[in-house]
C-alpha cells in the first residue's frame, strides 16, 4: 500500500477510505511554522524525510484533530494541528541538513567520555555542561506529563519550558537581523517582492498549462492516427466534424471553463434557430454553447436597414477572387409580409417596427420587409445583400430608387449584374417602368436608338425579366374564372375553359383505388381549396400527364370533344415553363427543354412560336368581353428578356451554354421560408424577428433546412461568403429641437396623488427602483438610505406585502417625484421622436436638461446612481410604451392618451387591418 493512503502517525494504522479522510501537511513554503508544528508533534521517522516529500506523500488521519478543526466536506481548518492520540515519545526539531532527528539523551553523568548526542544532532542546543537545566523546549510542541527523557525515566516535564520558539535561541543578533529583513521592507522591494510572487504564480500555470497541452498533443495524435476514427470522419460533413472535436476537446473540462470557436458558435446557432427546444434537449446529451452565448452573435451583426457597407465591403472582397464569368448575376428582389410591431431595440437604440430604408425612418408601422439577393448566373451561389422597410408595399419609385443603390453597391463590389427578377407585383411593374422610362431619356440625350425593355446603371445593362414560376400561376389564376382564346400556328383558334378539368378530375374515379391522374387532387381543381400560393398547384396542372388524360378520356367521348382545346393549351404551357426551368438536375434526354439553352437547342424555335401566340392570346370574361391581363404581356416581355440576355452573354462574355433555372426566385422564396421558419412556425413575424432571423442566416451561411411544400423548389445554392461579424456599426444621431424639450409639461406629484390609480402604480414602480439601486449601490450608505428610503412604509406597499413580511422597499417622496418626472418626459419625447436614432442619449439629454438631479446629495454614490437610474428608468419606460401600442395594434387595448399621436396611428391601423380581414 503506498505511504500517502494510511496515516504517517506512529502507531496509528488507519486507511483512506469510506469512513475514514486523510489529511495532507500543510505546504512547507507557504505556511512553514504549522508545517513544523505538526511534523513534531508527529515525530518518529518521518523527521528523516524531506519537506517536499512529507508534503506531498505522507498524510494525517481525522482522528488526530480535535473536533473545533474539522470543517464541511471533510476538511479542516487552515489553523488546525495534530494534538490526538499521539506517540508518547518527543522529538525535537531536526537541525541537521538531513534533518536526522533528536536522539534521545544517554549517559548523563558522563559528559566527558562521549560526546553529547543533544549538541551533536540539535544545532539550536550547544550545552556546555550537562547541566540540565538548559535544555529549552517549544511548550506548543510538547505534552508535559507525558513525555520522558529515555533510559533515565527524568520527566520532561522537570524541564524549563519557556514561551519562546527554538528559533529566538540561535542569539538575539540572529533573531534581529531575520525580523528586519522582513519587517521594514522599502515600497519598491515591497513591489518587487509583488512582482517576483506573480511571476512565480504565472510561471507554475505556463507550465501547468504546458503540460495539459503536451498530453492533449499526445491524445490527438493518438487519435487522428487510429484507423476507425479517420474512416468515421472520413465520411463526416463538415459540420458533424466540427462538433464531433467540440465533444473530444472540451469533453474533461468544467461547465465555466469551456472555450467554443466561432464556427461552433455559428453551427449551434443554426440549430438553435431550427428549435429552441430542440437544442435545450440536445445541451443535456452534448457539449454547446449555452443559448445567451449563441444569441450575442445576432446582436454582434448590427445589421441596419438599406445598404450595410459590412455587406457589401465581404462581397468585395470575395469578388476579388472570383473568375470572370464567376462575376456574372441576377439580383432578386420581393416582400415578405410582417406584423405591426414596434421593439425597443437597447443595443441599437431605436424603436424598430417603423418604415425605414436606411437613409430615412418615418412614424409609421410597417408590415413589410424588401429584400435585395443576389444570385450567381453561372454558378451556384446566392446572397441577401438588404433589406428595408415600408407600410404595405414598397411605392414603385421608392423601389425604383432602392434597385439603382443595390445595383450599383454590387457593381463596385465588383460583380457584374446582368438581370433582375422579380414578379408581377403593380409595385415591381411601376418601378421596372420608371428605370426604363430613365434609360430611354440617357440613350435620346446621346443621340442613340433606346433599346427596349433595357435598364442601364451606372453604364450597365440590366435586362429585367419576371419570375417565371409567377407567371404560369399568373394564367391560372385567370382561367379559374375566365376562358383563354388562342391562336394555334396553323391560325386556328381554340378555348380552354377550367370546366374541363372540374370535369376530368370528375371522370377520375379509378378502378380499386388505381386512377389515371393519381396526383390530381380537389386542390388542383376546386377554386375554394386551391392554394393560389403553391406554384405545384399550377405546374401539375399544366402537365403533359393532365393532358394526354384529357385527350384520351376526349377521344372516347367520355369528356366533350372541345376539351382537347384545354388539353393543347396545357401541353403549350408544360413546354413553355420547361423551356425557362431546366437545370442540370433535370432529365434533358426525356424532355429536351429542360435541358441548357445551346445555339442549337429547341428553346430558340419554342420560344419564337410561344410569343407569337402569347401576342395574340386573350382572357374572354362571363359576359363574353375580351380582356388583357399582364401575365400573358410579361410571358412575352420575359421569353424576349431572355432571348436579349442569351445575345448578349454570347457576344460580351463568349458564354454560349446557360442553365435556365437560375432565371427564377426560388433562393429568395427559400430565404423567406427560412425567416418564417426560425425558431418556430411563425407566418407573420414581426420587424424585431425578421432582423433576427436575416442576421442568423447571413452569419450560418443560410444554412436552413428546406421545407417542404412551399412554393418552391430547393433551389441548391450556396452562400457566397461566411458573414463576417462586425460591431462598430453605428447610426447618426438623429437631430432634435432643443426648444420642444423646454416646452415639456412635467405634472406635478401632487396631481397624480387625487387619482389611486396613476400615483399607486408610480410607488410601487419607484420602490422596484429603489430596491434594484440598493442591493447595488447604497446598501449601508446613511446619506443614500435618508434621500431615497421612507421611514414609514407606503399605504399601497401594505397592501401588496405578504402578511408579517418587509421585502417591498418604500420609497420616499424624493424618489417618486423623481420617477414621475422621469416618466413624463420619457413618454413625451418618444411619442414625438418615436423614429429618432440614438434615443436613450436625446432621453439623457432633456432629463439632464429639465431635472435637478442635485437632489441627490450623497457625492460617493452620486454619479453611480445617476446613470444607473437614467438607464434602468429609460430602458423600463420606453419598453413599456411600445407594449401599450403593440396592444392598440392587435386590438387588445384602446387608446388611453387622446393627444397621442402614435395611440391614435395605431388605433386606425388596427381599423384598416380588421376590414381587410374581413
Amino acid at each position: 500500500m503506498s505511504s500517502d493512503k494510511h496515516c504517517c502517525v506512529p502507531g496509528c494504522k488507519d486507511t483512506e477510505g469510506i469512513h475514514q479522510v486523510l489529511h495532507k501537511f500543510p505546504n512547507p513554503e507557504g505556511d512553514r511554522e504549522r508545517f513544523n508544528k505538526w511534523l513534531y508533534a508527529i515525530g518518529g521517522d518521518i523527521l528523516n524525510l524531506e519537506n517536499e516529500r512529507i508534503y506531498k506523500y505522507r498524510r494525517v488521519c481525522r482522528t488526530h484533530f480535535e473536533d473545533k478543526y474539522l470543517c464541511r466536506n471533510n476538511k479542516i481548518s487552515n489553523i488546525a494541528v495534530p494534538t490526538l492520540n499521539m506517540p508518547a515519545p518527543l522529538s525535537l526539531k531536526r537541525t541537521s541538513a538531513k534533518r536526522q532527528p533528536l536522539q534521545q539523551i544517554h549517559d548523563l553523568q558522563k559528559p566527558s567520555k562521549s560526546s553529547d548526542p543533544i549538541s551533536t544532532h540539535c544545532a539550536y542546543m550547544q550545552p556546555t555542561s550537562m547541566n540540565i537545566e538548559k535544555v529549552v523546549i517549544h511548550k506548543e510542541n510538547i505534552d508535559p506529563d507525558t513525555l520522558m527523557l529515555h533510559e533515565h525515566n527524568i520527566p520532561l516535564s522537570n524541564l524549563p519550558v519557556t514561551e519562546k520558539s527554538m528559533e529566538q535561541n540561535l542569539g538575539e543578533k540572529q533573531a534581529a537581523k531575520k525580523k528586519t529583513k522582513h519587517r521594514f521592507l522599502t515600497k519598491a522591494e515591497k513591489e518587487l517582492q509583488q512582482k517576483l510572487v506573480a511571476a512565480r504564480i504565472k510561471i507554475s500555470k505556463m507550465k501547468n498549462k504546458v503540460k495539459k497541452q503536451a498530453a492533449n498533443i499526445k491524445a490527438a495524435k493518438k487519435l487522428v492516427t487510429n484507423p476507425a476514427v479517420l474512416d468515421v470522419l472520413e465520411n463526416c460533413s463538415s459540420t458533424a466534424k466540427l462538433l464531433m472535436q467540440l465533444q473530444w476537446r472540451e469533453d474533461r473540462k468544467k461547465e465555466k471553463g469551456r472555450r467554443f470557436t466561432l464556427q461552433e458558435k455559428i453551427a449551434a446557432l443554426s440549430i438553435l434557430k431550427q428549435s429552441p427546444k430542440g437544442y435545450r434537449f440536445l445541451r443535456k446529451i452534448f457539449i454547446l454553447p449555452a443559448q445567451q452565448t449563441v444569441i450575442k452573435l445576432i446582436q454582434m451583426s448590427n445589421l441596419m436597414p438599406g445598404i450595410n457597407s459590412n455587406i457589401f465591403s465581404q462581397l468585395k472582397t470575395k469578388a476579388e477572387s472570383m473568375k470572370p464569368q464567376e462575376k456574372l448575376c441576377i439580383i432578386l428582389f420581393d416582400e415578405i409580409s410582417l406584423k405591426a410591431n414596434i421593439t425597443y431595440q437597447e443595443r441599437k437604440d431605436k424603436i424598430s417596427g417603423l418604415v425605414d430604408n436606411g437613409q430615412e425612418r418615418k412614424a409609421e408601422f410597417a408590415d413589410h420587409a424588401q429584400v435585395f439577393m443576389v444570385r450567381g448566373l453561372m454558378y451556384n451561389y446566392k446572397q441577401a445583400v438588404s433589406y428595408t422597410f415600408s407600410s404595405s408595399a414598397t411605392k414603385g419609385p421608392e423601389l425604383a430608387k432602392q434597385i439603382k443603390e443595390v445595383v450599383k453597391g454590387l457593381q463596385e463590389a465588383g460583380l457584374i449584374v446582368v438581370a433582375s427578377v422579380c414578379d408581377q407585383g403593380t409595385n415591381n411593374r411601376q418601378a421596372l417602368k420608371l428605370l426604363i422610362n430613365e434609360t430611354r431619356g440617357v440613350y435620346l440625350r446621346k443621340g442613340e436608338e433606346p433599346k427596349e425593355n433595357i435598364i442601364l446603371i451606372n453604364e450597365q445593362e440590366v435586362i429585367p425579366l419576371y419570375d417565371p414560376p409567377h407567371l404560369l400561376k399568373g394564367i391560372r389564376n385567370n382561367l379559374l374564372t375566365k376562358n383563354l382564346e388562342y391562336y394555334t400556328k396553323e391560325g386556328i383558334i381554340k378555348t380552354a375553359k377550367w370546366s374541363h378539368l372540374q370535369l376530368l378530375y370528375n371522370e377520375n374515379p379509378g378502378y380499386k383505388g388505381i386512377k389515371l391522374i393519381p396526383k390530381l387532387t380537389e386542390n388542383h381543381v376546386n377554386p375554394e381549396k386551391i392554394n393560389k400560393m403553391k406554384v405545384k398547384f399550377a405546374s401539375q396542372i399544366f402537365s403533359r400527364t393532365v393532358a394526354s388524360n384529357m385527350g384520351y378520356l376526349a377521344d372516347k367521348n367520355i369528356l366533350p370533344t372541345e376539351s382537347k382545346d384545354t388539353a393543347d393549351l396545357l401541353i403549350f404551357m408544360d413546354n413553355i415553363f420547361d423551356s425557362v426551368n431546366g437545370s442540370n438536375l433535370k432529365n434533358k434526354y426525356a424532355k429536351p427543354l429542360l435541358g441548357p439553352v445551346t445555339p442549337n437547342s429547341v428553346h430558340h424555335k419554342t420560344w419564337v412560336e410561344a410569343i407569337q401566340m402569347f401576342e395574340k392570346m386573350s382572357f374572354i370574361t362571363a359576359s363574353g368581353k375580351k380582356e388583357t391581363v399582364p401575365t400573358v404581356a410579361n410571358w412575352v416581355w420575359t421569353l424576349k428578356g431572355i432571348q436579349m440576355l442569351l445575345k448578349k452573354l454570347k457576344d460580351k462574355h463568349n458564354i454560349s451554354s446557360v442553365w435556365l433555372r437560375h432565371l427564377n426566385q426560388d433562393p429568395l422564396e427559400n430565404f423567406f421560408s427560412a425567416v418564417r421558419s426560425h425558431g418556430c412556425r411563425n407566418n407573420n413575424p414581426t420587424c424585431d424577428q425578421f432582423e433576427s432571423a436575416f442576421a442568423t442566416l447571413l452569419i450560418n451561411n443560410l444554412s436552413s433546412v428546406h421545407t417542404q411544400g412551399k412554393n418552391c423548389e430547393n433551389d441548391l445554392c450556396n452562400a457566397l461568403y461566411s458573414f463576417v461579424l462586425n460591431e462598430n456599426t453605428k447610426a447618426t444621431a438623429t437631430s432634435i429641437n432643443i426648444q420642444n424639450i423646454l416646452d415639456i409639461n412635467l405634472e406635478s406629484v401632487e396631481m397624480k396623488k387625487n387619482d389611486p390609480r396613476v400615483f399607486a402604480p408610480l410607488q410601487y414602480v419607484s420602490g422596484y427602483f429603489l430596491k434594484k439601486a440598493k442591493s447595488k449601490f447604497f446598501k449601508n450608505c446613511s446619506i443614500c438610505n435618508t434621500d431615497f428610503c421612507s421611514d414609514e412604509q407606503i399605504e399601497y406597499i401594505k397592501y401588496r406585502e405578504y402578511a408579517g413580511r418587509r421585502w417591498l422597499c418604500s420609497p420616499s417622496n424624493k424618489l417618486i417625484e423623481l420617477i414621475s418626472n422621469l416618466q413624463d418626459i420619457i413618454n413625451h419625447i418618444v411619442k414625438e421622436n418615436l423614429e429618432a436614432l440614438n434615443l436613450k442619449e436625446i432621453l439623457k439629454t432633456a432629463i439632464v436638461t429639465l431635472i435637478d438631479l442635485d437632489v441627490i446629495q450623497c457625492a460617493f454614490h452620486r454619479n453611480k446612481i445617476i446613470e444607473y437610474l437614467l438607464n434602468t428608468v429609460i430602458r423600463f419606460m420606453t419598453y413599456n410604451y411600445c407594449k401599450v401600442i403593440n396592444r392598440i395594434l392587435s386590438g387588445r387595448h384602446d387608446v388611453e392618451d387622446e393627444e397621442d399621436k402614435v395611440q391614435i396611428k395605431a388605433k386606425k391601423y388596427h381599423k384598416k387591418c380588421f376590414k381587410r380581414k374581413k
